[in-house]
């Protein structure tokens, strides 16, 4: 006699996976593109839309959005924070997911207690699940978030004191935030045409070159003190606004 035992499964292996089978992806010709999204779909009905064993995810942190007899629905957002301070850093959601818990009787009493807004801890059994990427930015500095819809049959659950779910928990990070700051402090939004004008010749230009990627780092590491002063002074902000705008006449991608 066979015995089948279900497969216990994190939030991070699902991350991690589907995270490095879309490693490349964007550099692949159209056909081979499609190759990878049917890997991708292969990979969720091979490990969680099993009939006979389903895959069980366990201690799945989320906050409680609505509860009703029988069903809760929740979410999760995992968070990470870039830039620098005074304003100019970014909270970047790497990860959400919303989801969609069924419930018996056996398992009234653990939930009687719990309301909406409540952070959560979860054991489910997975059901069915959707996952999609997510594309964020500009043509020029972009990046990718993903989003998961996980149906759950609920073993388990219990309050936690857990306030912001950090990406650290998958093991992601945000973005490197690579905004223009002087530009950006100057005119007060970084999708002012100069600071797109800038980024472009950044993109374009510096980054092509030794020096060019040289003088990013340099400016990046010494640059956002400066942009926050400037920020609240009216006068250097106009200054800055003038010289930039003389300097966007002599750059190759103003022209």
């Amino acid at each position: 006699m066979l015995f089948y035992f279900s497969p216990m499964i994190e939030i991070k292996t699902i991350y991690d996976t589907i995270v490095d089978l879309y490693k490349g992806f964007e550099s692949l010709s159209p056909l081979q593109k499609i190759e990878q999204e049917e890997k991708i779909k292969f990979y969720i009905d091979k490990t969680f839309h099993q009939t006979d064993n389903k895959a069980k995810l366990f201690k799945v942190p989320a906050r409680i959005s609505s509860i009703a007899l029988n069903t809760i629905r929740a979410f999760a957002e995992y968070n990470d924070y870039s830039g620098y301070g005074d304003g100019y850093g970014t909270t970047h959601t790497m990860l959400r997911i919303t989801y969609d818990i069924g419930y018996d009787n056996s398992l009234y009493e653990l939930v009687r207690p719990m309301h909406n807004n409540i952070m959560v801890q979860l054991d489910g059994e997975v059901n069915t699940i959707k996952i999609s990427r997510i594309m964020h930015g500009s043509e020029y500095n972009y990046w990718y978030s993903f989003a998961f819809s996980i149906n759950l049959t609920l073993t388990s659950i219990s309050a936690i004191k857990m306030k912001e779910i950090k990406s650290s928990l998958i093991g992601a990070s945000a973005p490197k935030n690579s905004s223009c700051f002087i530009a950006t402090a100057a005119f007060g939004h970084q999708d002012q045409v100069e600071v797109v004008s800038l980024r472009k010749f950044r993109d374009d230009v510096l980054l092509n070159s030794y020096f060019g990627r040289l003088f990013i780092n340099i400016y990046e590491t010494t640059s956002p003190p400066l942009a926050a002063y400037i920020r609240h002074k009216p006068f250097f902000r106009t200054v800055v606004r003038k010289i930039i705008r003389k300097l966007i006449l002599l750059l190759p991608t103003a022209k």
